[in-house]
């Protein structure tokens, strides 16, 4: 039977799954493990402006101690959706056919520590001045 290694000691690196799509001129980044969804005029726009929602929404719900309002799955249609991105992705790449795509795909890292922490002082300072 193998064991499960303990990694509080070592470094974790978790990634989001990202779906990119156009919709009219705007690209769409959509973070299949939280449902949050970036905008911009390229997929790399669109990425960086996902990161920052995925930055808030950790912190929010880090903040209200309530970790399953940050977690919230894409409707399954995008999961699959995805999956066959990355099957056509493989394939492309293993014989080098190159094209313009309709989607795209990647992943963002689940944001550090010291980030949810500092934005997480953003809340508390608008929450006490609600107060």
């Amino acid at each position: 039977m193998t064991a499960i290694m303990n990694t509080s000691e070592k470094k974790v690196e978790i990634n989001l799954n990202v779906l990119g799509y156009k919709e009219d001129k705007e690209w769409t980044a959509l973070a299949l493990e939280m449902d949050l969804r970036g905008f911009g005029d390229t997929f790399d726009k669109a990425l960086e402006d996902l990161n920052d929602q995925i930055q808030m929404q950790i912190s929010f719900a880090v903040f209200k101690n309530n970790l399953d309002m940050a977690f919230y799955p894409a409707a399954p249609t995008y999961f699959a959706l995805y999956e066959q991105v990355r099957q056509d992705r493989m394939r492309n790449y293993l014989t080098e056919k190159h094209h313009d795509y309709e989607y795209e795909i990647g992943g963002l890292p689940m944001p550090a520590a010291h980030i949810i922490k500092e934005l997480q002082g953003t809340f508390e300072e608008t929450n006490s001045s609600c107060g």
